[in-house]
């Protein structure tokens, strides 16, 4: 997905290059520290949750909220700016 970004942005197929760029790779970034949250939950829920986690996996879970969270208002930006012009012309 980062390198579709990446690819996208060289091109320049849109009038907002920057936006899907950092939407690519805030996904991208997002997919990447998905597997190891799922696994560091997994584990915890496993063990029983009356531990706390350690400093280490509460960082990747944290990095994995924020690039998701990037991700999702970039989303919502360029899809808000997207609609009214689809609206008034179709494509």
């Amino acid at each position: 997905m980062i390198e579709y970004g990446v690819a996208g942005y060289n091109l320049g197929y849109t009038s907002a290059p920057l936006d899907l760029l950092g939407l690519y790779v805030s996904f991208g970034l997002a997919g990447i520290f998905a597997y190891p949250t799922a696994l560091i939950l997994d584990k915890y829920k496993e063990n029983g949750s009356n531990k706390p986690l350690s400093n280490k996996w509460l960082i990747w879970i944290v990095l994995f909220i924020i690039f998701i969270t990037i991700g999702a208002v970039l989303a919502a930006f360029t899809g808000a700016a997207a609609i009214p012009s689809h609206l008034a012309a179709p494509p």
